[in-house]
């Protein structure tokens, strides 16, 4: 299981058949620090300013994007939002989404 963060969706035209469509891009997304945790919030920093302008980038990057005509959107039964958190697993060849509960 893993945790991702919906981080854009964009209507797209599929540019064979012309159907409308969604991009729907997620970024993996870790639990906000701890509120009042200043020594981790001054070592991520340091640490992130140590890193290669780059690698910083990358690592906003979007871990999984998906291209959906709008009845296959449709079929999945969730309407994906911005920032809306999802647990998402990995089983038997398939790809399955779970709203994640408020305690994660």
């Amino acid at each position: 299981m893993v945790l991702v963060k919906v981080s854009r969706i964009t209507g797209i035209t599929d540019p064979v058949t012309g159907n409308a469509g969604r991009q729907i891009e997620f970024t993996e997304y870790s639990s906000p620090p701890v509120p009042g945790d200043d020594m981790t919030r001054t070592m991520m920093y340091q640490l992130q300013s140590m890193l290669p302008v780059q690698l910083i980038k990358d690592m906003w990057t979007p871990k999984m994007v998906l291209f959906l005509k709008e009845n296959e959107y449709l079929q999945l039964g969730m309407p994906f939002e911005v920032n809306d958190i999802y647990e998402v697993v990995f089983e038997n060849g398939t790809i399955s989404f779970k709203r994640a509960t408020a305690d994660r």
